[in-house]
């Protein structure tokens, strides 16, 4: 009797009714993943060992990832016990195999920063999202920043992780050529830096002390390391990577060792001046925020076409986003065909970007120059218009991308996935905004 009432119609199963019937069903028709797959799968030559996801299989677990704010190691569970997630990857409800590697999401972010052709992939999600969208002439500009899950960088912290990376690299070349390790200093300057980490006034003087005493050992350790090194058989168990992040440390300790010496800022600023070991590519943002005047990631200039966000530089460098403007018009030229006004910060607002706008036709909502037009009071109510979508809408759908979207601290570990994750996590925001129009125009 049971399987009467419950059985399957046309070859569709429950699971799958349940699916579509559900809100991640909505997103996922709202996403043409099965278009961004075929794109994808012409590069593949088709030889190798069968993945355990497809393509459009990948495409879904990185929106997943966005969708549910989780770990990779939550996402993974949820691939193993849950169908509607399986489904949303191009698995089977009930897949027979048991997915034991955890790292299976940050392979899949690597593998799709090499194959996806994100120009391609706006391309087709606008022409998807085109009945859905109405003012696609407007043209919205801002710049933000997405930081990296980095610790608050100080000169202190960076000599000590230096110190201790090579401390340790040190140690295990000595027990690998079973000598006796060189002598230094690195127990009483480890007591040293704790002792000053505990502090909760921290004077000039003593960050001085300790930071001279950190480039004493730090220089001291690359000498004793680089003897080592040039021993016989010393680097057979070196990795790959530990070459760059050895470059990365002399780098660092140049840069300090000239920053210690010229105190005064007055003197020419250090250029590429490395905050992070782990992420040499970081640079300070300097945002001018209250709380928060400096910001460590990746910084976007972003254009928005009637609430939908695209990406159109992307950098880690501090890059003046007012130099931007005429590129981000032509990418939404590009985009939406059409721009007639335009809603961007008063950093846009130059004297060649003025004079470019005004050559194309284009009305903004910067101040005016010069004489005041006969319409004046309509072209001033247009501008306060402007300023008022673009500090609610755009402003607003960063807060939205970074609170509920997994943007507020980028967890990967390279230059490639941390852009991978930004803009699938921007992707993911967009789709949803789709899917509350869809809702909305239905009821």
């Amino acid at each position: 009797m049971q399987l009467k009432l419950f059985s399957a119609k046309d070859g569709v199963t429950l699971d799958v009714i349940r699916f579509y019937q559900s809100n991640l069903g909505a997103l996922y028709e709202a996403l043409p993943i099965k278009v961004l797959a075929k794109d994808i799968e012409l590069q593949l030559s088709g030889m190798g060992r069968c993945p355990i996801l497809s393509v459009a299989g990948k495409i879904g677990l990185c929106v997943l990832k966005h969708y549910w704010k989780m770990s990779d190691a939550q996402l993974v569970e949820q691939l193993n016990t849950n169908p509607i997630a399986r489904l949303f990857c191009d698995l089977p409800a009930h897949y027979p195999h048991w997915i034991k590697d955890e790292d299976l999401p940050s392979r899949t972010r690597l593998w799709l920063a090499e194959y996806l052709n994100w120009d391609k992939v706006e391309k087709h999600l606008m022409s998807f999202w085109e009945e859905d969208l109405e003012d696609t002439q407007v043209a919205m500009m801002d710049a933000t920043c997405y930081e990296s899950h980095v610790a608050y960088p100080t000169d202190v912290k960076l000599l000590w992780k230096a110190c201790e990376w090579i401390e340790r690299r040190k140690k295990e070349l000595c027990k690998a050529l079973n000598i006796k390790r060189p002598r230094s200093k690195f127990k009483d300057i480890k007591n040293a830096f704790l002792s000053y980490s505990k502090l909760r006034k921290k004077s000039r003087k003593k960050e001085k002390r300790v930071r001279k005493r950190l480039l004493n050992l730090l220089e001291k350790l690359l000498g004793q390391l680089d003897h080592l090194l040039r021993l016989e058989s010393s680097t057979q168990n070196w990795k790959p990577n530990w070459w760059q992040r050895l470059e990365t440390i002399k780098t660092v300790f140049e840069q300090q060792k000239y920053h210690y010496n010229n105190p005064n800022p007055k003197d020419k600023s250090i250029p590429d001046r490395i905050v992070s070991l782990h992420k040499p590519y970081l640079r300070p943002i300097v945002r001018g925020k209250e709380t928060k005047r400096v910001e460590f990631g990746l910084k976007v200039n972003m254009i928005q076409i009637d609430g939908i966000n695209f990406i159109e530089h992307i950098s880690p460098k501090a890059f003046h986003e007012g130099n931007r403007l005429q590129n981000s018009v032509l990418k939404h030229l590009q985009l939406a065909r059409r721009c007639s006004h335009l809603g961007a910060d008063k950093i846009y607002a130059t004297n060649k970007n003025r004079k470019w706008l005004s050559s194309k036709g284009i009305f903004t909502n910067f101040l005016p120059k010069g004489k005041k037009a006969k319409d004046e009071p309509v072209r001033k109510q247009m501008r306060s218009i402007l300023d008022k979508v673009r500090s609610t809408r755009l402003e607003g759908s960063f807060g939205t991308e970074k609170e509920h979207y997994h943007l507020k601290k980028i967890k990967a570990r390279t230059l490639a996935t941390e852009i991978i994750w930004i803009r699938f996590g921007i992707l993911t925001a967009n789709a949803m905004r789709i899917v509350r129009r869809r809702k909305k125009t239905a009821a």
